[in-house]
């Protein structure tokens, strides 16, 4: 259950990242965010993400809909639970509506901020007994938020991820190796 809801959440982030949120501030897009998934309007939260990868969600979407027949996301969260029998799992086939708090909005650069923001899955009252114990129902997350011609849009990028890359590489020997020296 924990990995279907985080496959969810990233499939919604990274569907936010490619289209673009006509918001006049981060918090408007926020907002959008979250009824576009609670309406599981797929286009809708592709629109909350910068243009440049919009184009690349879309047409993601549309090849996972021409590949196994599903085109709006309540029929593919829905599927999800008939799958999870087949593999012997316990997830409920129900996408989880959600309500997402702004904590803080930090600008880290004129035209760019990072937004924490803490998500509650809320699942029906006949399904919350179904649910596995380690299930996620809350979790805070960080994501960055970028102004684009006056609209601000959630960012392709992942805040730490350059922080984390760096330190990788900074963590190795001087010397290159390689698998078989």
């Amino acid at each position: 259950m924990k990995k279907i809801i985080t496959v969810i959440v990233a499939v919604s982030l990274l569907l936010c990242t490619l289209c673009a949120c006509s918001g006049s501030s981060p918090k408007t897009t926020i907002d959008k965010f979250e009824r576009s998934v609670n309406s599981y309007d797929f286009e809708g939260m592709i629109s909350c993400y910068e243009p440049s990868v919009q184009t690349v969600y879309s047409s993601v979407l549309k090849l996972l809909g021409s590949t196994i027949g599903v085109s709006d996301l309540e029929t593919l969260v829905n599927g999800m639970g008939g799958l999870a029998n087949i593999i012997n799992t316990s997830v409920p086939g129900v996408m989880p509506s959600i309500s997402i708090t702004t904590e803080s909005i930090e600008y880290v650069e004129p035209e760019k901020v990072l937004a924490t923001l803490n998500v509650k899955y809320n699942y029906p009252d006949e399904l919350k007994d179904q649910l596995p114990d380690n299930a996620v129902t809350e979790q805070t997350i960080q994501a960055y938020l970028v102004k684009i011609d006056g609209e601000w849009y959630f960012s392709s990028e992942i805040p730490g991820l350059s922080d984390f890359t760096q330190s990788f590489l900074d963590s190795g020997s001087s010397e290159s190796k390689g698998i078989f020296d």
